[in-house]
């Protein structure tokens, strides 16, 4: 998405981890899509909602979590630090599988992001700081 950061239109990425069940959502703005953005973004996402979801948590083929796809199911091979970081907040997750078998299953998050973006950063934002704009994501 684009922002107004401090009188600069820059490019900004959104983290979202939505509960199926609830359909309750936790965003996050970052500078970068990382895996220390991804990381972070959860980091929050469990402070705000006080707990880790008992189920798994849905994930794309996302590159900050997964290696290697192994094949067309849902075998994969996480990256390190992926394993480290989901180990310690007891994360079960679950992935997509990839091509068009799995695009029924990632509509959830992907059409809430686009949702979002239009219905909250249309007009295009603009902030001083990108805490500032979390604050405004928050609310």
């Amino acid at each position: 998405m684009t922002v107004r950061l401090a009188g600069e239109l820059v490019t900004c990425y959104l983290f979202s981890l939505r509960l199926s069940y609830s359909g309750k959502a936790v965003r996050r703005v970052f500078a970068s899509c990382g895996q220390e953005a991804f990381f972070e973004g959860h980091v929050h996402a469990l402070r705000t909602l006080d707990s880790v979801p008992r189920s798994k948590i849905r994930y794309d083929n996302l590159k900050s979590a997964v290696a290697q796809v192994l094949g067309l199911n849902r075998a994969r091979v996480e990256t390190d630090r992926w394993i480290a970081f989901r180990s310690h907040f007891n994360i079960e997750s679950f992935y997509c599988r990839p091509d068009i078998e799995g695009a029924h299953e990632k509509g959830g998050v992907e059409g809430m992001i686009g949702y979002f973006r239009r219905n909250h950063f249309t007009p295009v934002p603009e902030v001083d700081s990108l805490a500032e704009l979390n604050e405004m994501v928050d609310q």
